[in-house]
């Protein structure tokens, strides 16, 4: 018996060691040589025991499509999913992967699956990567999934200031009227950031908008608002002392009182 286990330990320790090497070469190895350790019988789905991700995750976050090609035609499993609620096509959407969302999708992948961050879709809108989003559109991700803040794609990249994308999405019948867990839309997102450009794309004359941009004091996009003459201003003027924003309320003040004179 203790002859057995002295022959088993270095077994073990050899298949630690070639997966250890085999995780380091997914970074910037080459193909040619990832492919030499699945031919040595490494597990092409073991995952890492602190982040729970597969090769193939580690790959695609890597960035290296080469690896992460080769892993999909050998059969990994494109569905397991991190410690972190993260799968291998959420990773390709966040890292603008989009060499390998084709195949991922193709393989298998969940495009039905939602963590806290919303779908793919969500993840790509929000970092505005113009070639994921429309792959991922396409490949059928719903284009009204909404994360744990309970966002939109149109919301995330709206709020991001992503104009682009923005338009993209708004030409692919994404719901513009959608609120989030703060009673948001994506218009009033993309008010609390300043971003002008969106906010005409998206302004569907509410009225909260100018409470909105006050409250967070986005000047540009209260100068917008105001030449639309808004009956709240006093609402809007309370918002921004209340929020300490004293450069909005200075600016709403102004025009009330050129109203009122």
């Amino acid at each position: 018996m203790l002859l057995l286990v002295m022959v088993l330990i270095p077994v073990f320790a050899f298949g630690d060691e070639l997966y250890d090497e085999f995780i380091s070469e997914l970074a910037f190895g080459s193909a040619r040589t990832v492919q030499k350790y699945i031919r040595e019988g490494v597990d092409i789905n073991q995952v890492l025991e602190d982040s729970g991700y597969s090769p193939l995750m580690i790959a695609i976050k890597e960035g290296n499509d080469a690896a992460a090609k080769l892993l999909i035609k050998c059969g990994a499993d494109p569905n397991i999913e991190g410690k972190d609620g993260n799968t291998a096509l959420t990773l390709a959407a966040a890292y603008d992967q989009w060499r390998v969302i084709k195949e991922l999708i193709a393989s298998g992948a969940d495009i039905y699956y939602r963590n806290k961050d919303g779908n793919a879709l969500n993840r790509a809108a929000g970092f505005g990567l113009k070639r994921t989003v429309p792959m991922l559109v396409s490949a059928g991700l719903n284009i009204n999934s909404t994360n744990s803040r309970g966002q939109t794609p149109l919301a995330q990249a709206a709020e991001s200031g992503h104009t682009d994308t923005v338009k993209y999405l708004i030409k692919n019948k994404a719901y513009t009227h959608i609120k989030d867990n703060e009673g948001r839309t994506a218009a009033a997102a993309a008010a609390s950031r300043d971003n002008l450009a969106v906010v005409k794309l998206l302004d569907n004359k509410d009225g909260s908008l100018l409470v909105t941009a006050a409250r967070h004091g986005s000047l540009e996009v209260i100068k917008h608002l105001l030449k639309g003459k808004p009956d709240n201003l006093g609402e809007a003027l309370y918002a921004a002392s209340f929020y300490n924003q004293f450069r909005a309320a200075e600016l709403l003040l102004t025009t009330m009182m050129i109203l009122l004179s």
